[in-house]
């Protein structure tokens, strides 16, 4: 499944990596004209998605990691 959300005028492009359950996520930014990808996952406590390596992440795609989980866990009927 593909999709995207935009925040604050930044496109974050979801792929699905998982066909059965949503547990993890390539995703895709614009960051300074150029695309990155990070990947995004579902915790192990199984109660939120987060950036994996995240000291890979750039300060201002983590700042949006909390709204893009709840999004996430909205779309996917998470309670």
């Amino acid at each position: 499944m593909n999709f995207s959300f935009t925040i604050d005028n930044i496109e974050f492009r979801f792929n699905s990596m998982h066909t059965l359950q949503p547990k993890l996520f390539q995703v895709y930014v614009q960051i300074e004209n150029k695309t990155r990808r990070f990947h995004f996952k579902l915790n192990d406590s199984g109660d939120t998605f987060e950036f994996a390596q995240r000291e890979d992440c750039p300060a201002t795609i983590l700042e949006y990691e909390t709204e893009l989980s709840e999004r996430l866990k909205k779309q996917y009927g998470f309670t």
